[in-house]
């Protein structure tokens, strides 16, 4: 039997088949789509009634469905790459979205076609190396597989699933000549900007604390140049006075700044997971018990997707008059640095201490300055995100 991880895929199937299947709380198969049936060459008769891990490949690391099990037990969704194969043994590569319901879950299935997919490849084939030589538990696998997507980029394995799932879809509707769905695009510009506002943020904390030994520099300056109680000895004691309220003040923005990116994030996933659903359901006959299931789901998750954007509107409305202190207080570096250079045109003498002060100060002013600008930016293109999501819900209403 061909390895999933080294071998091609040797099933084909269409781009437009979608794969469906609903199971009870312990994996066993009760409804499956045509697709599914078809795919996985296995008779309706001899899927119902078995456990979903029938089309499973026996190389995919046990690590996954541990995760995705301790997920949907939880009453949390979960998507994930999966390897399956057909009863006559050949493979292929989905990407599962796997969501609890009453009385068990659901999964819909897309071809994998995005450049993610080959990422976790040899992540895979470790994680199940070690699981077959004894090297790792399942348990310990799991926190390996979480730890690995850590390594390929992502922040945690829901930004990695969220990120994965909407590539798909992007890479489907490209390669089918479908235009992206436009609630899925501002959701990927909310996420991207909120992404953004929080690295930018520790950028704005991490570049303050470079000027934190600026006024310890400048009262030794002063102390060599003019004596004690000077006037740069005054401006010393102003600027750390200031640096320490600053430092406050730093530390609050960079707390705000955290936009609700986890609410945002799972909203987008499900949202996508609907998007799913909403094509599934068009092969479902009305009064089946799977239309309405995924109806149902498709109009919850329509709610907390509508919800998360509000939220997150208010946090950056918020957060814009934030930005506007945040600048305010900052130009107290540049009253520094003018204050010094003011007082260093008074003295004749050595002044390379004073000058190396006043060029740290404007190097802090112009990386600050330059950061900011990207999170106003960044704050401008949620709220510019979130009226276009607005009118398109109106418009759809």
């Amino acid at each position: 039997m061909p390895n999933c991880f080294d071998e091609p895929e040797t099933d084909r199937f269409e781009l437009f088949d979608l794969f469906f299947s609903r199971t009870d709380e312990r994996g066993i198969i009760r409804s499956c789509n045509e697709t599914f049936v078809r795919v996985s060459g296995y008779s309706k008769e001899e899927l119902i009634g078995a456990p979903h891990k029938l089309v499973r490949h026996p190389s995919m690391p046990k690590a996954v469905f541990g995760l995705l099990w301790s997920a949907i037990q939880q009453g949390q969704p979960l998507g994930a790459y999966v390897c399956n194969r057909t009863k006559n043994g050949r493979l292929y590569w989905v990407f599962a979205v796997v969501l609890p319901v009453e009385g068990g879950y659901l999964s819909v299935r897309l071809k994998s076609t995005s450049d993610v997919q080959p990422q976790v490849v040899s992540l895979y084939r470790a994680l199940h190396a070690a699981e077959e030589d004894g090297t790792r538990d399942v348990s310990q696998s799991v926190e390996a597989l979480k730890e690995g997507i850590v390594a390929l980029g992502y922040n945690h394995y829901a930004d990695f699933m969220t990120q994965s799932l909407c590539r798909e879809l992007q890479s489907r509707n490209d390669k089918l000549g479908r235009a992206l769905l436009r609630g899925l695009g501002g959701l990927i510009t909310l996420n991207l900007n909120i992404r953004a506002i929080e690295v930018d943020a520790e950028n704005v904390r991490q570049l303050f604390k470079e000027t934190v030994q600026i006024p310890y520099n400048m009262r030794l300056e002063a102390a060599r140049l003019e004596g004690a109680d000077g006037p740069i000895s005054v401006i010393s004691s102003n600027h750390q006075q200031m640096s320490t309220d600053l430092s406050l003040a730093v530390e609050r923005f960079h707390k705000s700044a955290g936009l609700g990116g986890d609410q945002m994030r799972n909203a987008t996933f499900v949202f996508s997971a609907a998007m799913l659903m909403a094509e599934v359901v068009k092969g479902l006959e009305p009064e089946a018990k799977d239309f309405e299931l995924l109806r149902e789901l498709q109009i919850d998750f329509a709610g907390q997707t509508e919800e998360a954007v509000r939220d997150v509107t208010a946090r950056a409305s918020a957060f814009s008059c934030q930005c506007k202190d945040m600048r305010r207080m900052l130009t107290g570096l540049e009253l520094t640095r003018i204050m010094c250079k003011i007082e260093r045109a008074k003295f004749t003498g050595a002044t390379e201490g004073l000058d190396e002060i006043v060029r740290r100060l404007l190097i802090s002013e112009r990386k600050l300055s330059a950061v900011m600008t990207k999170i106003e930016d960044s704050v401008q293109g949620i709220l510019q995100a979130a009226t276009l999501l607005h009118r398109a819900e109106q418009n759809a209403a």
